[in-house]
């Protein structure tokens, strides 16, 4: 268990989504959070004006991509860098930035704490990075190193309190890879009493929707599907997810099993990762007589209800009655 620890945030203008003023009582630091409309709020700040790193997040507006579009930057004048940006046509997406500096940051210790976000960003995979180049850590001496390390540390405890969960490693429900190891066979028999897959008839499955490059290059190729709301009381029973392509297919046409479920958006949102890649079904459900819009979301169902199925409407569940296995 993690030791508890206190942040102080300050909301000098009373509006807690706008500037806000972030310390720590053990920290030498300090973190100035705003939108983007109110930089100029955030401006009267003078630790704004000081060498430090800061982080710019948006989003795109394109539906295929859902992730949160990252910048990490650094600056001996991070007013100076911010301002640049907000001309920038090519960094029009930005809607929020945090800064954090210090009295006691010199060029090789912010450098080095770019470099630290940058990789942690990389390895998580939880956005889309805008940085262009891939900054090196400088040469350092030990305790040097440590001291950033230290800093770092106070940033990534701050960042999640301002909803930036992209440099942490994502929290995971995990679910027993064993019960779907025979994937195949399972979906495989038929719907009998008798059949060795009759255990797994109460399986839940997740129908995500689709769009055919998202599901081309993840669901098909990555062997996953992220950005999925969830209501937890359900992620801990989800044991196949089947995947819905939009017109011109109009069906859903693969199902995967699930090994397990990551914690992966800002507000809640899964990551939903296969055990195996994706099954192809012999004979797709097709969209049918369901009503218009009736795949703009997930949908629920049991895995003896999935192999019946041939329409969407035939995709679905009684919560009162459902017993897990």
């Amino acid at each position: 268990m993690q030791p508890g620890y206190t942040i102080r945030i300050y909301v000098p203008e009373g509006d807690p989504e706008g500037l806000r003023i972030i310390e720590n009582m053990n920290w030498t630091g300090k973190g100035v959070v705003f939108p983007r409309n109110k930089w100029n709020s955030a401006l009267k700040h003078a630790d704004i004006d000081k060498p430090g790193v800061y982080i710019l997040w948006g989003y795109s507006l394109s539906e295929e991509n859902r992730l949160p579009i990252i910048y990490v930057g650094e600056s001996d004048s991070v007013s100076d860098r911010i301002e640049q940006h907000l001309k920038s046509e090519s960094k029009d997406w930005w809607g929020h930035a945090i800064v954090f500096t210090s009295n006691n940051l010199n060029k090789a210790f912010i450098r080095y704490i770019e470099s630290a976000l940058l990789a942690r960003a990389k390895k998580y995979k939880r956005c889309v990075l805008d940085n262009n180049t891939e900054p090196t850590k400088p040469f350092m001496t030990a305790s040097d190193c440590a001291d950033a390390e230290a800093f770092l540390d106070q940033i990534l405890k701050i960042l999640p309190l301002v909803d930036v969960n992209v440099f942490d490693e994502p929290k995971a429900h995990l679910i027993n890879k064993s019960e779907v190891i025979n994937a195949d066979a399972i979906l495989a028999e038929p719907n009998t009493p008798t059949s060795t897959s009759n255990n797994h008839g109460n399986d839940l499955v997740i129908v995500v929707p689709c769009r055919e490059e998202g599901f081309n290059k993840v669901f098909l190729g990555e062997h996953c599907w992220y950005y999925v709301r969830i209501a937890p009381g359900k992620a801990a029973h989800i044991k196949w997810c089947a995947g819905y392509q939009g017109a011109p297919i109009s069906a859903v046409t693969h199902i995967a099993p699930v090994k397990s479920l990551e914690f992966f958006g800002e507000h809640g949102e899964y990551k939903i990762v296969f055990a195996k890649p994706a099954i192809k079904l012999e004979k797709p459900v097709i969209f049918g007589q369901a009503k218009q819009g009736s795949m703009q979301g997930p949908r629920y169902t049991t895995l003896a209800q999935f192999k019946s199925a041939k329409e969407i409407n035939e995709l679905t569940i009684d919560w009162d009655t459902f017993n897990p296995a």
